[in-house]
């Protein structure tokens, strides 16, 4: 049940993947936010915005340099335009599609493995669904293990 939901997941993540490091109150973050979702139609892809604020370590590495864009092996550093962020999506996409055709088997072997659904994936997807179950039940095993007679 649950690895089938999983593999739908992974599989429907074939489009490149366009991550924009951004934080609160930057004016040029909400422009390269509009900039990707009107290119969006143009070229086709999976837009991700990480706030770098929620961590520590992205906060301090990015902090001085956002907005930034990453495409696959490919990162823009503000300021950047409209053209820029085409070229580095239509670089990653035809990178995409070239190592493709090239029937690379690394690249194959990589991609083939980022689809494969493992136990230890399932097992995963199964515990961060029922966590708080879990816990529950060492909870009350740890407590009924501590109520009971001794002799």
């Amino acid at each position: 049940m649950y690895g089938s939901k999983l593999k739908n997941l992974i599989q429907a993540n074939t489009l490149i993947t366009v991550t924009l490091y951004t934080r609160k109150g930057c004016h040029l973050c909400e422009q390269a936010e509009v900039e990707l979702e009107s290119i969006q139609a143009q070229i086709p892809h999976q837009f991700v915005a990480i706030d770098i604020e929620s961590d520590p370590v992205l906060h301090q590495k990015y902090l001085a340099e956002i907005p930034v864009v990453e495409v696959g092996p490919y990162r823009l550093k503000a300021p950047f335009t409209r053209a820029d962020l085409l070229m580095t999506i239509g670089a990653a996409r035809d990178r995409r599609s070239h190592l493709d055709q090239i029937a690379d088997s690394g690249h194959q072997r990589r991609t083939q493995q980022g689809k494969t659904v493992s136990g230890t994936d399932r097992f995963s997807f199964w515990l961060s669904r029922h966590w708080l179950a879990m816990f529950n039940f060492l909870f009350f095993l740890y407590v009924g293990c501590l109520s009971s007679p001794r002799f």
